[in-house]
This record gives structure tokens, C-alpha cells and sequence, in this order.
């Protein structure tokens, strides 16, 4: 019993230690943001063109102003992976250049499913893009201190 009890936990040791291939989506592991306890953070704005975090179309640990082609404008999932640090939350614009309305992720904080329309530029009242749904919709994004308006 003690021997299978010592390859299970080295397995486990040596499951949460896995890297992910290229071929593997880079997103959040369950619970891994919302618990902190299965992943660490390593900085960057995950986008990904699908629900579910499939099809990763762009990592950024800066500000991006003009999103590129194959991502802009067709994001279904993000995830801020920020650094616990002064800019680690991030304004996703509705437009290229940091224009138009915007909506704002918490670091740690991920949205799997924008097909669902819950998330929107709600900040910016009277900007092209207010209230429109973040699905599909993000051109540029900047890294803040805090989300406010």
C-alpha cells in the first residue's frame, strides 16, 4: 500500500508540474484563476477566437493598440493572467488605437464564453461601441491600474 501510495503522489507532483505543448490550449485550468491554487500567473492577456479557451489568437504582457489580423475583432474567450502588480488590469476597446467604448478585466479573472453576450462595453457612455457585446469586438487593449471609467 505504501508503494502505491508514493507513485500516486508522484504522479500528481509530476501532473501539476506539466507544461502545456504549443499544440494545447494555453487557458485556465479549472478553478486555476478563480482559486489560485493550480497555476501561477505569468503575465499576459490570453485571447482565444473560440468558447472554451480554443484557438489562442494572442498573448500580450503590454499594450497592444491595434490588435492583429486572425484575433482582432473575433475573440470568444480572454483571460487576464496578469501579474498581482500596479497595471494588471486591462481595458478591452471596442476600437483600434484605444478608441471607442471599453470593458475591463480584473487580473485573475477569465471570460470562457462571450458567445453569451454578458460581458460588454459598458464604459464610455456615447462612444461608438457603448453596450455593445465584447464578443467579437475587441480591437486594442491597454493594461491599467484599476478598472474604472
Amino acid at each position: 500500500m505504501r508503494t502505491l501510495r508514493t507513485i500516486l503522489v508522484g504522479l500528481a507532483a509530476a501532473a501539476a508540474l506539466a507544461v502545456p505543448t504549443s499544440a494545447q490550449a494555453a487557458g485556465p485550468t479549472p478553478g486555476a484563476p478563480d482559486g489560485g491554487n493550480s497555476i501561477a500567473f505569468d503575465g499576459n492577456l490570453y485571447a482565444y477566437r473560440d468558447p472554451g479557451f480554443i484557438g489562442l489568437c494572442g498573448a500580450w504582457s503590454w499594450h497592444s493598440s491595434y490588435w492583429p489580423t486572425g484575433c482582432r475583432n473575433q475573440a470568444s474567450s480572454i483571460w487576464n493572467n496578469g501579474y498581482p502588480a500596479t497595471l494588471d488590469d486591462v481595458n478591452l476597446y471596442w476600437g483600434s488605437s484605444y478608441t471607442g467604448a471599453w470593458a475591463c478585466i480584473s487580473q485573475g479573472d477569465y471570460w470562457g464564453d462571450l458567445t453569451l453576450g454578458i460581458e460588454r462595453f459598458s464604459w464610455g457612455a456615447g462612444l461608438p461601441g457603448y453596450m455593445e457585446p465584447v464578443n467579437n469586438n475587441v480591437a486594442s487593449h491597454k493594461w491599467v491600474t484599476t478598472c474604472h471609467q
